[in-house]
């Protein structure tokens, strides 16, 4: 069986982030043959369906990244099937299959017989875990106002006498490209740092996979504090729980994959969540290993 992957072409997005790691984690099927191309036309789709001739079509689809894509275009083509990776609540309605990951998508009008519901698409970690002689917190993520880093730096100003923050915090190339507003929030969070010792270490580069799990692996505990109500599911936990340090959240919707009342910081403090361990989120390594990610996606097509 023949899959052909559909990625954008800007890797500087959590949407393209997402997609290339779900085909690194399929793409060693024994089943399926993946073949896996980027685009930015109708043109170059025309071009793909043409010279591959899938059996079925996998669209890493949202409106910002691949607006080029109209729905027309998709059922034209009905001797393919079309499966769909979900993100929120932008969805296709023309498509065969739509492939969840990690949650059950219950507020997305689809027929339950067309969704499958995978893992979620983690690492394999096996550096190194520094040791800290004063307690690091760390979070990332594209800026954004609503990712809470400013509610960060206040928690841990209010908090803790001593410590260090590490913020890796890239421009999001479809929302931020030129990082007008995540220097803004970069600035807000370094004036809301009263306390002289509390070191607060933001860098705006965008990091390969490997070097955000090491950045990650480095801190004693990461914190992700949004405040969204999005209907999607948070790409930062991924990379979180893939190098098994402690994790802090609030209760927002795109954590309900993972939300426990005992990593809330509404209900604990960092240090509270940190001196614990993993021990509420270890559930959730067996659950979700990459090769129960890969065999969910096998799975897929011997159902479709």
């Amino acid at each position: 069986m023949k899959v052909l992957f559909l990625n954008h072409t800007q890797p500087v997005c959590g949407v393209y982030q997402f997609g290339k790691r779900v085909y690194e984690l399929a793409k060693n099927s024994k089943h399926v043959d993946y073949v896996y191309r980027e685009l930015e036309s109708s043109e170059e789709y025309a071009r793909y369906l043409s010279e591959e001739k899938p059996d079925i079509v996998l669209y890493n689809w949202y409106p910002v990244t691949m607006g080029w894509l109209s729905e027309d275009m998709v059922v034209r083509n009905r001797e393919l099937k079309h499966f769909f990776l979900f993100h929120d609540g932008h969805v296709r309605q023309n498509f065969d299959k739509y492939i969840f990951s990690g949650a059950e998508g219950k507020d997305v009008n689809l027929p339950k017989e067309k969704t499958v519901i995978l893992p979620r698409p983690l690492f394999e970690y096996n550096e190194a875990y520094p040791s800290n002689d004063v307690i690091t917190i760390g979070s990332f993520g594209f800026g954004g106002w609503q990712k809470g880093f400013t509610d960060l730096v206040d928690l841990v100003n209010s908090n803790f006498d001593k410590a260090i923050i590490n913020i890796q915090m890239p421009f999001a190339y479809f929302g931020d490209r030129y990082g007008i507003e995540t220097k803004k929030i970069a600035q807000e969070c370094r004036k809301r740092n009263t306390n002289s010792d509390i070191s607060l270490n933001i860098d705006h580069t965008f990091l390969s996979n490997d070097d955000t799990l090491k950045f990650l692996a480095k801190n004693d505990i990461n914190v992700f504090l949004y405040q969204s109500s999005n209907q999607g599911l948070s790409s930062v936990i991924d990379y979180a729980l893939s190098v098994k340090r402690p994790i802090a959240i609030s209760n927002d919707s795109m954590f309900k994959h993972i939300y426990k009342p005992e990593i809330d910081v509404n209900n604990f403090s960092i240090l509270e969540i940190k001196n614990k361990g993993i021990f509420d989120i270890e559930e959730f390594y067996s659950k979700w290993t990459p090769s129960k990610f890969s065999e969910a996606m096998d799975n897929i097509y011997v159902s479709k």
